[in-house]
Parts: C-alpha cells; sequence; structure tokens
C-alpha cells in the first residue's frame, strides 16, 4: 500500500471571488476608522488584485484520489503570500490526511472509487 506524502502529490491552489462583503467582515479591531479605513484599502485593491478578498481551494491529487479544502474571506498579496501562510500549509495537511484515510477505507473495502 503506498500512502500519500507531501513529495508525491500535486498542488492546486485556485482563487475565487469572494461573496460575503468585505465590510463588516474583514477586520473587527474595535475602532471602527481604522476598521473602516483598512477595508476601504481591500475593496480598492480588488479592482485589480484577485487575492485582495477571495475564497481559496487547494486540492491535493495522488494517483487517482482528489481532496480539496477551501477557505472564504482571505485577503493577500499574492498566491506567494497565500503559500507562505499557516494556512496553505494546513490545507495541503487536511488533505493529504484525508486522502490517507480514503486509501485505508479503499483497502479495507468501506468504499468503492465511486464513494470518492
Amino acid at each position: 500500500m503506498k500512502w500519500a506524502h507531501r513529495d508525491w502529490v500535486r498542488v492546486d491552489i485556485l482563487n475565487y471571488p469572494e461573496h460575503v462583503p468585505v465590510r463588516g467582515n474583514y477586520i473587527k479591531s474595535g475602532d471602527e476608522s481604522y476598521d473602516k479605513e483598512c477595508e476601504d484599502r481591500v475593496m480598492e485593491e480588488m479592482e485589480w488584485n484577485d487575492w485582495a478578498w477571495c475564497t481559496v481551494q487547494v486540492t491535493v491529487k495522488f494517483d487517482v484520489l482528489t481532496r480539496s479544502a477551501t477557505l472564504g474571506c482571505c485577503s493577500y498579496k499574492d498566491k506567494d503570500e497565500f503559500k507562505a501562510s499557516g494556512y496553505y500549509e494546513g490545507m495541503v495537511d487536511e488533505c493529504i490526511s484525508t486522502i490517507n484515510q480514503d486509501i485505508v477505507r479503499l483497502c479495507t473495502e468501506e468504499m468503492t472509487m465511486e464513494d470518492i
């Protein structure tokens, strides 16, 4: 039995427009003026930066098995900044763990490929 491991998987990262409004959801510092300033900056940046306010999906592929993790209300400069965040590593680890659980279930006949 071969296990999914970070060195043996393909990782794809996609970002999608976030449907949750920036206003009231980006930051809640307790200082309304500061919050508005930050939200205004993000809303301006959204005009030219797809990563300014988005939902991010990380998809891990191992052989024929694929799993994804999604995180909403994200704000980054670019894909590299997202990858440097702790969220990226955690999402990849979550997908690899789920794939390995799928492998166990497939090997013990608790599931079929149609269940995936």
